[in-house]
């Protein structure tokens, strides 16, 4: 029983084998012809030389050719043969058009003439001598009242049909005049030369230029509507344009050399187009509906019947050909969707539109591996109508070529498909996040049969979402004496990173930054990567700017972007030069520099500058600047009148030095002859508090903020033991430092001030924080009793 099961299944299973096999098989050898076999109906022959251009009657049952043999032909294309031959010119014939009625014809020459030809009495009627050159297009205008024809020359001209005057010449060009037509309204005039040109024909003026081209413009179209031209040229691209706004819609590639002509259908909604083979276009799908190709033979030029059934091609060979173009109207539509595309997925289903016979279908496909990984090939549900099986091979993947090979579905039951579904769906993982075009290559559908159905299919972009965009800002403001300026991010979409570099003015000079992997320039710091806040010193007022540059944004899938950047301008006020520290307070500190510099020359503008009065010297008249001034605060804020000092300038000076030229200088006050005045007489009393301190003072530390170490300065007004205790924001005791006995004076500069190291008495780093501390002193002639200076305030900043 067993055996004749197994029997019984290896004969089912052989039999389905073969049935898949006899299915397949003529469906493969079908997929590998890129289009059924399509031969011309009709050939005329009769030209000595190769055929240049074809035009047919507006009614359809003549066609006009023009030949490098100089004759121009007329053709009974019901009769299949030659009824007229016009011989005239004396060179080659470049073009040939109907007239709107039918009975003129117009040529143009190498010989630089037009000649005009009656049908009826297929005699000439008239020759214009247009222009210097040879004349390679000429065409009439919807209403025939108007000939325009396009010259070696340069030149575009216009010309009265029925008197045969010239109307209008046009702006002469830089380059030869390759091709010319009218609109379908007659109103615009398109021109192709070494670049595309659109003119106003009431007028005559030029509308707009675009499409220059190293080569040449072979031909140019008006879509039916007039709301689009085509252009062919040399590259073997067909171009689409918006006849509106001049912009690109789509450029056709597959041609192998340059595209002789191109046209429209009547209808608007083929183009075919002339090279060393035809080709026929879907305008609606932008792609590729078939090839068809005479041996080796060049085609010249490419005309569609007016009933859009047919299309005429001038060969190399001297013979036209008509084509019967039907199978090809109706194509089955194959197109692309990008249903979904994240930083995790992409998802492309491919759908079929127009099917009137499907049966079963193959292709492969092609993709970027650099950006795209192939995950899976699923098929879709449309051979599958009514739940009948289908054979289905989801293709071989390759993701170091980026192919994918063999994707194949054939019904397994009678019976065809119609309408519209999926055929497949292609699922994706992205590497990076730029657009990636999917081309598909051997599409190919078939009927029960095994015979090729007409399609086209459209290759799609992918285009991946919005993927990294932020702006980066920086703003500045004014707090006590400094400006600060912020860097930072607003907006981030899909930002894991940025840098920025930040550019400020040279009138400000930047303070300490915690940050050690940022890297400053010359009024610039380098490689900001985070929110961050600057503090500087103002040494100069005005409206000062700081601006952004550099920047770049890191997202997801190593993708980079460039951030909008914004910059920003304040206005501040300048100190006064008596302040010489730029502090915004005239102090001691001011005082100090001053006697560092007693009796010394100044020149250029250092910073700080001591030379008050800017005479070039030190002396005593810069002091009686800042003496009767002392005490006095400034705002860097325009709109403030007064701003407490929040930052101690950095000192570095031989406080001996200091006190003997402070000295110096109160001994010259009172021997002046202006000792008396009320500022002089201030600055004299200011002199002696300083070199006999009247008070003792804890200034704020510098620098401030701090990371690891600051000083904390101070003055004794008496000899005394000096403590200072500093406490955290829970008024915990962290550190003592222990100065020890002191006499009576200043303690202002590193060498003397009080020096922290950001530790704890344990000897520990402390964390960044707000630190308050206190000078407690026990004066020598009170040694059991101890005073306390006011609290002051730190932050340590890591």
């Amino acid at each position: 029983m067993t055996s004749w099961l197994t029997d019984r299944f290896r004969r089912q299973i052989f039999c389905f084998s073969y049935l898949i096999l006899g299915l397949i098989l003529p469906l493969v050898v079908v997929a590998q012809q890129h289009h059924p076999k399509a031969l011309p109906t009709i050939a005329l022959s009769g030209h000595d030389g190769w055929v240049t251009s074809i035009d047919h009657s507006p009614d359809g049952r003549f066609l006009v050719s023009g030949s490098s043999d100089k004759t121009v032909k007329v053709w009974s294309i019901e009769d299949k043969k030659e009824i007229a031959t016009f011989i005239g010119h004396t060179q080659m014939v470049n073009a040939v058009e109907f007239a709107p009625n039918g009975e003129l014809i117009a040529s143009a020459s190498s010989d630089a003439t037009v000649r005009l030809w009656s049908l009826p009495r297929q005699q000439e009627v008239d020759t214009i001598q247009a222009h210097k050159y040879g004349i390679n297009d000429v065409t009439f205008s919807p209403d025939g009242k108007l000939l325009a024809t396009a010259s070696r020359d340069y030149t575009v001209k216009l010309w009265s049909v029925e008197t045969l005057e010239l109307i209008a010449e046009l702006d002469r060009q830089q380059n030869l005049m390759q091709s010319i037509e009218f609109s379908p309204d007659g109103k615009q005039l398109a021109t192709g030369s070494d670049s595309s040109r659109l003119w106003n024909v009431e007028d005559f003026r030029q509308i707009a230029a675009w499409n220059t081209t190293e080569g040449w413009i072979w031909s140019i179209d008006f879509s039916p509507s007039g709301e689009m031209i085509l252009t062919a040229q040399s590259s073997g691209q067909i171009r689409l344009w918006n006849t509106a706004d001049r912009k690109e819609i789509k450029s056709l590639v597959g041609h192998q050399s340059d595209v002789s002509e191109a046209k429209f259908s009547p209808d608007g909604l083929l183009i075919a187009s002339a090279s060393r083979e035809i080709r026929l276009w879907s305008v609606v799908g932008m792609a590729p509906i078939t090839r068809l190709k005479d041996g080796e033979n060049y085609v010249h030029t490419v005309d569609f019947a007016p009933n859009g059934l047919s299309i005429a091609t001038g060969m190399h060979n001297r013979t036209i050909l008509i084509w019967d173009i039907r199978p090809y109207l109706d194509p089955t539509i194959v197109q692309a969707e990008v249903v979904e595309a994240t930083f995790e997925e992409v998802i492309v289903d491919l759908n079929v539109e127009n099917s009137l016979n499907l049966y079963g279908f193959q292709f492969d496909l092609k993709f970027d591996p650099e950006i795209l990984i192939a995950k899976q090939v699923q098929e879709g549900n449309f051979l599958k109508k009514a739940g009948d099986n289908t054979y289905w091979m989801p293709g071989v993947i390759n993701n170091e070529t980026g192919t994918i090979h063999d994707i194949l579905s054939i019904r397994l039951v009678p019976g065809e498909v119609v309408g519209q579904g999926n055929l497949a769906r292609l699922i994706f993982a992205p590497k990076q996040t730029l657009d990636n075009h999917i081309e598909f290559t051997r599409f190919q559908l078939s009927n029960a049969k095994s015979e090729s159905i007409v399609t086209y299919v459209n290759g799609i972009e992918v285009k991946m979402p919005i993927r990294v965009s932020a702006d980066i800002f920086v703003n500045a403001w004014t707090e006590g004496s400094n400006v600060l300026a912020e860097v930072q991010l607003g907006f981030p979409v899909n930002v894991h990173g940025f840098q920025v570099d930040l550019n400020y003015p040279p009138a400000l000079e930047l303070l300490p930054v915690s940050n050690q992997s940022l890297k400053f320039d010359l009024n610039k710091v380098r490689g900001i990567t985070e929110n961050t806040l600057f503090k500087f010193h103002i040494y100069q007022g005005g409206k000062l700017k700081f601006t952004l540059s550099d920047g770049l944004l890191n997202g997801p899938l190593e993708t980079t972007a460039l951030p909008i950047l914004y910059s920003k301008q304040i206005e501040i006020t300048s100190s006064p030069t008596w302040d010489i520290n730029r502090d915004y307070t005239v102090d001691l500190f001011d005082l100090v520099i001053l006697a560092n510099h007693l009796g010394l020359p100044i020149s250029g503008n250092p910073r700080p500058n001591p030379d008050v009065n800017r005479d070039g010297r030190v002396d005593l008249f810069d002091f009686v600047k800042v003496g009767a001034n002392f005490n006095q605060t400034y705002s860097p804020n325009p709109r403030e009148t007064v701003a407490a000092p929040t930052t101690v300038a950095k000192l570095s000076v031989d406080l001996g030095l200091v006190t003997s030229n402070l000295r110096q200088i109160a001994v010259e006050l009172e021997r002046h002859p202006m000792a008396n005045r009320l500022d002089f007489s201030q600055t004299r009393q200011l002199l002696a508090s300083l070199i006999s301190p009247m008070e003792t003072i804890l200034y704020p530390n510098y620098p401030n903020p701090f990371n690891p170490e600051t000083w904390l300065p101070f003055q004794l007004a008496q000899d005394a033991g000096v403590r200072i205790v500093i406490y955290n924001v829970e008024g915990s005791r962290v550190r003592q430092l222990d100065i020890g006995r002191c006499p009576a004076g200043l303690y202002l500069t590193k060498d003397r001030a009080a020096y922290w190291d950001g530790k704890n008495d344990q000897g520990e780093g402390l964390s960044s924080g707000i630190y308050y501390y206190q000078l407690l002193e026990t004066p020598t002639s009170r040694a059991n009793s101890s005073e306390i200076t006011p609290v002051q305030t730190m932050i340590l900043l890591k």
